[in-house]
């Protein structure tokens, strides 16, 4: 069972104390989120360089901006230096804008679970002109106090959609959408089977199309008719990208 009490009572203690100086950089922090190795942040930026095309100096600019709060530890790449979580947020943008594309729709609107302190959104926001996607509105689904960080750190940014944050304990119940992309990265697999259920219950209905980073259990049947793909770099033993 994944430890939610610690990362939940650290993030609740930066949020009260307004004191974002060095949060990306505490144990009580890294354990949970933001912990990406050197290596395998080499990995991301090798799979970025060779398979998209993102520019270096967008990758620099991306990182730069994600790394400007919470003093991440950053490594050198060579031509530059940023946090390893930082590449791996725009090697899954390039997967699921690749994949909204595959669709053809004027505007997405997207319900994320389990946002971290919002970096996903944050590189979204970024790329998704790059491969002309317009991304309509924002929701995260996360626990409380992750919720108020999300919103906190975003804050400092001019995205080109509107975020909304709903707590976990609705399971996104109250979500006004019937035709969302759901996206949930180390989240939605690795929470107790309870609360998948529920969010099966409530959320999916909501849901049409979506991507998942699968992790720490064996993937089964949640109502989509899938495709899976081996996470690229491979993280661990149930580790897939889910695509449907």
């Amino acid at each position: 069972m994944v430890d939610y009490n610690t990362y939940e009572n650290f993030v609740q203690h930066v949020c009260e104390t307004d004191n974002f100086t060095n949060f990306k950089c505490h144990p009580n922090y890294t354990y949970m989120l933001e912990h990406v190795s050197p290596d395998l942040g080499m990995k991301y930026l090798q799979l970025i360089q060779t398979n998209t095309t993102i520019t270096e100096d967008q990758i620099q600019q991306f990182c730069s901006m994600n790394d400007m709060i919470g003093n991440p530890n950053k490594v050198n790449y060579g031509t530059f230096t940023c946090s390893p979580t930082s590449l791996r947020y725009i090697w899954f943008s390039h997967k699921i804008l690749s994949h909204f594309k595959t669709f053809n729709k004027d505007s997405y609107s997207v319900v994320e679970i389990g946002g971290g302190y919002g970096g996903l959104c944050l590189a979204l926001n970024f790329f998704s002109s790059h491969y002309s996607v317009k991304l309509s509105d924002y929701t995260i689904v996360d626990l409380h106090w992750p919720s108020k960080l999300q919103n906190l750190y975003l804050s400092n940014f001019s995205l080109s959609f509107p975020v909304g944050f709903h707590t976990a304990n609705t399971y996104g119940e109250h979500i006004n959408t019937k035709d969302a992309m759901l996206l949930s990265t180390y989240s939605f697999s690795e929470i107790d089977d309870v609360h998948q259920k529920q969010y099966i219950s409530k959320l999916f209905p909501k849901i049409s199309h979506g991507f998942i980073a699968w992790n720490h259990i064996p993937i089964y049947n949640f109502g989509f008719t899938i495709t899976e793909e081996e996470e690229t770099p491979l993280t661990g033993g149930y580790n897939k990208f889910i695509f449907f």
